[in-house]
């Protein structure tokens, strides 16, 4: 078992923390284990309750760890990979990473959009365009929210009022792949909003990921706006060069 070394100038919490990153990446600790209480991991290092604590709190900001009221710390599961520059949808790279993902429509209509929407989409100010609120769960947990806008011509050429709410998650999923499509993208990290932070279950202000992408056919003529918002410990980017 790794001890700390009280002789090194490397602060008693740091090296706490870096000994259970360890049991993390090796895999000894997996994804729903219950982390050793507050006063084991005292007893097992000799550490005070504050030196203990900081390094448990770092993990779990770092959303390694995951604090229950009332049952303890747990192991956090390992944050989706996902490569922007690749044209693969959520759904799949959920399936290729062994979650089954489950999309919950909160509200579709057609809507008078915001102005930022209305200029992504090229339309005129008094046009409606239809909208769809979808909620991303993964094992019964909220990791992700999008929120989708399609032209009015798009919505009417596809039909897409009438569609069931399965028919039309695989209209959206099918969008991106269809020939000649254009996809411009930005990619931030925003503080979740009130309502953010209720629907996914993280603290108002809780740094997300968040991006916006616009859908064009091969002239440049809009035809989908999406924001899709995802919880940071649960998302990770990753862009190879």
């Amino acid at each position: 078992m790794t001890l700390v070394d009280r002789t090194s100038p490397l602060p008693l919490y740091y090296q706490l923390k870096q000994i259970l990153l360890e049991k993390l990446e090796s895999g000894e600790w997996k994804p729903g284990d219950l982390v050793p209480s507050e006063q084991e991991l005292q007893d097992t290092y000799g550490l005070s309750r504050i030196t203990v604590r900081q390094a448990l709190s770092e993990l779990t900001h770092e959303g390694r760890f995951e604090r229950h009221r009332g049952q303890g710390t747990f192991v956090a599961n390992k944050p989706l990979v996902h490569n922007p520059s690749k044209r693969i949808s959520i759904t799949e790279l959920m399936r290729g990473q062994g979650i089954e993902p489950v999309w919950q429509i909160r509200q579709r209509d057609f809507v008078l959009p915001l102005p930022h929407i209305q200029e992504q989409l090229g339309a005129r100010s008094n046009s409606r365009v239809y909208f769809v609120d979808f909620l991303l769960l993964a094992d019964q947990e909220p990791i992700g929210r999008h929120l989708t806008y399609l032209t009015r011509a798009v919505a009417e050429a596809g039909n897409v009022a009438s569609l069931s709410d399965l028919e039309l998650g695989d209209f959206f999923r099918a969008l991106p792949n269809r020939e000649g499509i254009q996809i411009r993208r930005t990619i931030q990290a925003v503080p979740a909003s009130a309502e953010e932070g209720r629907l996914l279950k993280v603290r108002a202000g809780t740094p997300i990921l968040s991006i916006e992408v616009t859908y064009t056919d091969a002239e440049g003529t809009p035809l989908e706006h999406l924001r899709a918002n995802y919880r940071g410990d649960r998302f990770k980017f990753q862009l190879d060069m």
